[in-house]
């Protein structure tokens, strides 16, 4: 998420998003489930510090095909294809929708916003992290809407502006809320001979 460095005060900043990632994992869960992804409260506390700020360099156009089968792999594998391409869906409409609106064509708009942001990346390896999703389907969706919505509309208040990070800690906070996965407890009735 972080460019790499050799200024001190920037690598002291990584070194915070680590800490805070490492720490997150304990003093921000409930029954073994940590509330927010670990990285991207990292990547936020160490924003909020000014000592550095996320870049998601992954999000160039020679990683691109690396991202996008890693991703395919990881939403196939985890059925999580749906979350996956509603996030992108929506992301990009609004990404889009902003480029085309300033004047450049359709096809330099999609073609920036596949090439230039971390749509890819953030549905395929941070988005569909099973720990801070919220148990049913459709919340899991709503959710994906929620911080597609988020990264792809800018804004900001005071310090804080939009970042996929910030879209990434909202969206497990409304996912938390939504409920945990509780296990099922079987109730032990009696038992009946079948065959006589």
């Amino acid at each position: 998420l972080f460019s790499p460095t050799l200024d001190p005060v920037q690598l002291g900043g990584v070194a915070l998003a680590g800490a805070v990632a490492g720490i997150s994992k304990f003093f921000i869960a409930v029954h073994d489930r940590h509330i927010v992804n670990p990285a991207a409260i990292g990547a936020v506390v160490v924003a909020l510090t000014g000592l550095n700020f996320a870049v998601w360099w992954i999000a160039t156009p020679l990683l691109l095909p690396l991202v996008v089968l890693g991703a395919f792999l990881i939403l196939y594998r985890t059925q999580k294809l749906s979350i996956g391409v509603v996030f992108a869906v929506v992301a990009a409409a609004i990404i889009v929708g902003r480029i085309v609106a300033s004047g450049t064509d359709v096809g330099s708009a999609v073609s920036t916003a596949f090439l230039s942001y971390p749509i890819i990346f953030l549905a395929g390896f941070m988005l569909s992290e099973p720990l801070t999703l919220p148990p049913r389907r459709w919340q899991q969706l709503v959710v994906a809407v929620i911080v597609a919505v988020l990264f792809a509309v800018p804004y900001s208040f005071g310090p804080v502006f939009s970042s996929p990070e910030i879209a990434l800690v909202v969206g497990n906070i409304v996912a938390f809320f939504f409920g945990q996965r509780r296990s099922i407890r079987l109730q032990y009735l009696g038992k009946k001979q079948l065959n006589t």
